[in-house]
């Protein structure tokens, strides 16, 4: 229900622009407080829309400040008021559902993630919104529980939908791409998953996009590791501690020494001090 006048409505949209802006700076206490002040007004003026909208920022800040649960309550919050609405944009309840999609996942909730993010495509679906995003997000719950075959059709779907666009993202197109490769090497298609890592790597390397290169390597090194060739998968994971010495973590990546350990125990070099 709305009956803000007109006046306070574009007081309220002066409110959510400007705490939109300032998340988007990741100024989040002050956006956080111009939230606040958007919601009491939102409720003074009786007007729905913008409190969903203010729930929603809230949201949005709670994820950054890594405060999951609260992420969860105030994009239910959000979505629950956007559908007590007569009228709404159907972009604001998709970027709300996907959102919360999201976050669920995030929480362990996988089932509910699941659930939420193929709600968000049907209604991308139904009102033509691109969201290639959304096919990622499904493809990484089913890459998490090890259902290859089912990630790789929707990270092949997240690119087909982001090539439908009249911009495509590079960037995002050998990130699905990237992923795409992961699975293959999961379902040992060794030689497909190959030649498209090769591709990506040169994207990533002349954009010199180091945490999409770590990724790469790292699939890189897995592939080469089921090849049996040790030396080449070796090759690999040292690279990727480069990046992380360079970023000031002194090589700490845990699952990097892991995947190394097993190659030194298979080929009997143990050199892990030496890495080290």
């Amino acid at each position: 229900m709305d009956e803000a006048s007109a006046v306070e409505l574009e007081e309220l949209e002066n409110l959510f622009a400007k705490a939109n802006g300032l998340l988007e700076k990741k100024d989040y206490s002050s956006s956080k407080l111009i939230a606040n002040k958007l919601l009491v007004h939102a409720k003074q003026y009786h007007s729905s829309l913008f409190q969903a909208r203010a729930y929603g920022l809230f949201a949005f800040i709670s994820y950054n400040f890594n405060e999951i649960k609260k992420a969860i309550n105030f994009f239910e919050l959000s979505h629950e008021t956007y559908l007590g609405l007569k009228r709404v944009d159907p972009l604001e309840i998709f970027k709300t559902r996907n959102s919360l999609g999201v976050v669920y996942k995030l929480n362990g909730e996988l089932w509910k993630s699941m659930l939420v993010l193929k709600s968000s495509l049907e209604l991308a679906e139904q009102y033509d919104i691109p969201n290639s995003s959304g096919y990622n997000n499904i493809a990484v719950i089913y890459s998490s529980q090890k259902k290859f075959e089912k990630a790789l059709a929707f990270f092949k779907m997240a690119k087909k939908v982001e090539l439908r666009n009249k911009k495509p993202d590079d960037n995002k197109i050998n990130q699905f791409d990237s992923n795409i490769a992961k699975m293959l090497i999961g379902l040992n298609r060794l030689s497909e998953a190959e030649t498209i890592l090769n591709k990506t790597k040169s994207f990533f390397e002349d954009k010199n996009d180091t945490p999409s290169l770590a990724l790469n390597y790292r699939c890189l090194a897995q592939l080469n590791f089921n090849k049996g060739d040790y030396g080449e998968s070796e090759k690999w994971l040292l690279k990727v501690l480069s990046f992380s010495k360079q970023d000031g973590n002194n090589g700490t990546d845990v699952e990097v020494f892991i995947d190394l350990a097993k190659i030194y125990g298979l080929t009997s070099r143990m050199k892990l001090q030496e890495v080290s």
